[in-house]
Order: structure tokens, then C-alpha cells, then sequence
């Protein structure tokens, strides 16, 4: 297996209290090999658009948006065959505080660039990567696995050469997906946390 260069791409998004307004739900995405642009992810409006990475300065200097959330995806890249694989790891940064969010596996196979084409094939190996998880007992009992499918139709991205649109529009899904699951199992620590504690007062 070949490894690539490394991989480093950054996000600047709403808090989890973030409340009404123009920013709400909209990211800025940005990646190392193209450190000129931003690309600016608008969810509820399924938009995405290129600007100059200039922007950066009006959105943090006027709207404090980039004061509130920001996630670092970073890893490499590996070719075997007809294959591209991406495993990252993305870090949830609020301030001051850091948490691992979770790992991201991207999976390219070159022959085939049609989403609907691959959805057996990306079924099965999603089908072995969980079997491996369950082998590997207590290392990866904790483990969820899950196909995130970036909604390229929605923004007007299908049938389009795939760029650096679709990569955001692709990151963005996932690291939407990674914080709800992360905000899923606080709340369901919080709540074990608070039977446990009934159970002592009583």
C-alpha cells in the first residue's frame, strides 16, 4: 500500500448554542493545498460557495464566527490498486478546550464515479470493516460505523466534475454527523451518570 501526502483540512462552524441569525448552521471550510480559497458551506440553504480566504478576517472580526467552533480534520493518504483511502482524525476545537470528535474513513475507487454505482460495493466492505471491529473485542466494542452520502444533488454538485465543492459539501456532512453522534452519547452518559446517582440517594 502507498501512502500520500498528508492531509490537513480545517472547519469553522456554529456552536452547539448558537441561536438565530445569518450564520446559523453555515461552516467555512478550508484546505491546506489550497490555502488561497475558502469555501463557505450554507446547510440550510443546500449552498456552497468559493471565496478568497480573505473572508476569514470579516467573519471572525465582525461576526465572531470563528470564536465558536472549530474542527481539524488531519491524516494521509493511501493508494492500493483502484482504490483511494483517506483516514483522518478529526479534533473538535471551542476556545481553549480540544476532544478527539471521531475518524473518518474516505473511500475512492477510481474506476467508478457514480455514488449509486458504488453503494453495493462501499455495503459490503462497510459490512467487513464492522465484522474487523467486533473481532478486535474491547478495542472496538465501542466502535460505530456508518456511510455518510453527501448530498451532491441538493447543492447542484451532480453530473460536475468532482472539486473542491464537493469535498466540503462531503466534509461537512461528516463532521455533522460526527457531532451529533458525539452530542448522542453525552446525552446518554449524562443520563447513566444521573440513574446511577437515584440509586445512591435512595
Amino acid at each position: 500500500m502507498k501512502q500520500g501526502n498528508p492531509l490537513v483540512g480545517a472547519m469553522g462552524g456554529p456552536g452547539v448554542a448558537a441561536s438565530g441569525g445569518g450564520l446559523k448552521d453555515t461552516w467555512a471550510v478550508s484546505f491546506r493545498e489550497s490555502p488561497d480559497l475558502l469555501y463557505l458551506l450554507l446547510r440550510p440553504d443546500f449552498k456552497v460557495l468559493e471565496c478568497e480566504a480573505s473572508i476569514t478576517r470579516l467573519l471572525e472580526k465582525k461576526l465572531e464566527y470563528g470564536k465558536q467552533m472549530t474542527i481539524r480534520i488531519e491524516g494521509h493518504t493511501y493508494s492500493k490498486g483502484d482504490f483511494l483511502l483517506r483516514l483522518c482524525t478529526a479534533t473538535q476545537a471551542i476556545q481553549s478546550t480540544q476532544a478527539l470528535l471521531g475518524h473518518i474513513l474516505e473511500v475512492e475507487y477510481l474506476p467508478v464515479s457514480s455514488m449509486s454505482t458504488a453503494d453495493g460495493m462501499m455495503g459490503e466492505m462497510l459490512d467487513l470493516l464492522r465484522q474487523l471491529a467486533a473481532a478486535g473485542g474491547s478495542g472496538g466494542g465501542g466502535a460505530t460505523l456508518e456511510i455518510v452520502k453527501p448530498p451532491y444533488d441538493k447543492y447542484g454538485l451532480s453530473g460536475l466534475p468532482y472539486g473542491r465543492c464537493h469535498a466540503a459539501v462531503a466534509y461537512g456532512e461528516l463532521v455533522v454527523t460526527l457531532l451529533s453522534a458525539s452530542s448522542a452519547a453525552g446525552a446518554a452518559a449524562a443520563a447513566q451518570q444521573q440513574q446511577q446517582a437515584v440509586k445512591v440517594e435512595r
